[in-house]
């Protein structure tokens, strides 16, 4: 598949929207294929991003739905991170 000269390349929009039309009417490896780049398009860390406007109790909510997700280890190594990012914070004044 090459390029041929002076053809225009596809938008970022475009290429989704034809990868989204394969997920919805391909058919066999082609769909699964599909469905994987669209499902690894939004990261999980995209679903811890709280909105501006939140209360305390909806961001200690979604904290609280990281927690449970991450387990105990994942916990421990995100706060051992925070820790660090704070001392670093801390000393360089």
């Amino acid at each position: 598949m090459s390029a041929t000269k002076g053809a225009t390349r596809l938008t970022l929009e475009e290429i989704e929207a034809q990868i989204s039309e394969i997920a919805l009417n391909g058919e066999g490896p082609d769909k699964f294929r599909a469905l994987a780049l669209l499902r690894k398009e939004k990261p999980v860390s995209a679903l811890g991003v709280v909105p501006e406007p939140a209360t305390d109790e909806e961001k200690i909510e979604v904290l609280s739905h990281l927690h449970q997700a991450s387990g105990p280890l994942g916990v421990r190594l995100a706060w051992q991170g925070l820790s660090r990012g704070i001392r670093r914070a801390l000393t360089d004044r």
